[in-house]
């Protein structure tokens, strides 16, 4: 069975008695039918769901599996996330304010930006040689996060390392793509520093910073608007 979109693709996932009603919907079709589905749900008093799909016990490892059939290797799609090299991945919407908290920045930074976590794990795979070692994306969410589920290791702690970097992410975003706003990052100050506590970037060009410039063995990440490296699945 195959479906148009990403998002059709996990909602039938959800519902899988239901797929069949999925596979020729656009994305904001599908979301309207999944939500409608577990409004339904919850008057029945019916919302425990123990796998996704028939196969995955989370909504994470079903979500890992459409992107990888989204993004399989050799195809036009894998080729142009692996383009975007090493860069940090922000799912942003500004449509989405305030409504997805879990795979987006939630439109304002707030969100757990699940999705673009994914796809920089997604992209250490489909990378030649895959990357996983000293230095990947891989291995630093890896110590934040459990990749198998997504669950934060140590909850407040590890969660709120990489809040700060969907943050950022997103003030870096904001700045570049309406710099007429002159939005103030927040508390004033930007939260990534150089090893000696400086900052080497002023929050208007930190798109423009090469990627190379801050390794991830300083706890650092990059965003960038132009150029394809800010992927939206």
């Amino acid at each position: 069975m195959s479906f148009r979109n990403a998002t059709a693709a996990l909602a039938a996932m959800k519902f899988w008695e239901q797929r069949q009603y999925f596979t020729e919907l656009d994305g904001e079709e599908a979301d309207v039918l999944s939500r409608s589905l577990s409004l339904l749900q919850q008057s029945r008093d019916d919302t425990e769901r123990s796998t996704f799909g028939g196969t995955f016990a989370s909504e994470w490892a079903a979500m890992m599996e459409v992107q990888r059939a989204k993004f399989r290797k050799g195809s036009i799609l894998a080729s142009a996330l692996v383009q975007t090299g090493d860069t940090f991945l922000l799912a942003h919407s500004s449509a989405a304010t305030g409504t997805d908290s879990f795979w987006s920045d939630s439109g304002d930074g707030e969100g757990k930006n699940l999705l673009g976590m994914q796809l920089m794990l997604l992209r250490d795979e489909l990378a030649d040689p895959p990357r996983g070692g000293h230095g990947s994306w891989k291995e630093f969410i890896s110590e934040l996060h459990d990749v198998n589920t997504g669950m934060a290791l140590a909850k407040e702690a590890c969660e709120e390392i990489w809040q700060n970097f969907v943050r950022d992410a997103h003030d870096a975003l904001v700045a570049q793509a309406f710099p007429e706003k002159k939005q103030p990052r927040r508390n004033g100050q930007p939260r990534f520093l150089l090893p000696d506590g400086s900052t080497p970037y002023k929050p208007e060009s930190f798109y423009a910073a090469a990627p190379a410039k801050y390794s991830k063995s300083n706890k650092m990440s990059l965003a960038h608007k132009g150029h394809g490296y800010v992927v939206k699945a």
